[in-house]
């Protein structure tokens, strides 16, 4: 973040201590050390009083943190749906052995946690969209902190990969229904 080092380059541009700082603001002088090593961020009400004190538009103050901010959000989000999607999978797949004791109960079972599972994956590429992310390596990448380069595709590329996709993907459906129907349901 960029705001620390400004608080810090206007205090001492002013020669004001952290602690009168402090004083002025009704703060410790830990919370301006904090806000200085960029520990902790400043509240609304303490950054309109930051601009005022210093005669900084608020702009001139935090500009430069939103991206930062968009990013750290966007990665929480990530870390929480992709945490959720991994959570729901494991559940629709537990809820398969309830096939074995009541067709209807681990059908209804298995749809739910399916579109639950369906309705996070669209929420988690929505958010990496937004993020201009567009592989899974770049997902987890960005979610480790860590950045990784664009990553450019052709149109035919593209098209192969989703064909190629949507077979494997079709494949792996159809195996796991007939080991349901197989192993669980033992109708096969």
């Amino acid at each position: 973040m960029f705001i620390g080092s400004k608080i810090s380059d206007l205090r001492a541009s002013r020669g004001c201590s952290q602690e009168k700082l402090a004083e002025l603001l009704l703060v410790s002088r830990q919370t301006i050390s904090n806000w200085e090593n960029d520990k902790t961020y400043p509240d609304i009400d303490r950054l309109v009083a930051l601009s005022d004190l210093f005669d900084v538009s608020l702009d001139e103050l935090i500009k430069e943190d939103i991206p930062l901010m968009k990013n750290k959000i966007a990665r929480q989000k990530i870390r929480l749906y992709g945490f959720s999607f991994i959570s729901v999978l494991v559940l629709s797949y537990l809820s398969l052995i309830t096939l074995k004791w009541s067709i209807s109960l681990g059908s209804w079972l298995v749809g739910a946690f399916c579109v639950l599972g369906l309705v996070l994956l669209y929420f988690l590429w929505k958010t990496a969209d937004s993020a201009n992310l567009k592989t899974f390596s770049q997902i987890v990448s960005f979610s480790q902190n860590k950045l990784t380069p664009p990553v450019h595709r052709s149109k035919a590329k593209i098209i192969w990969l989703t064909i190629l996709g949507g077979i494997i993907g079709l494949g792996i459906g159809l195996v796991l229904v007939w080991l349901i129907f197989h192993f669980v349901l033992n109708l096969i």
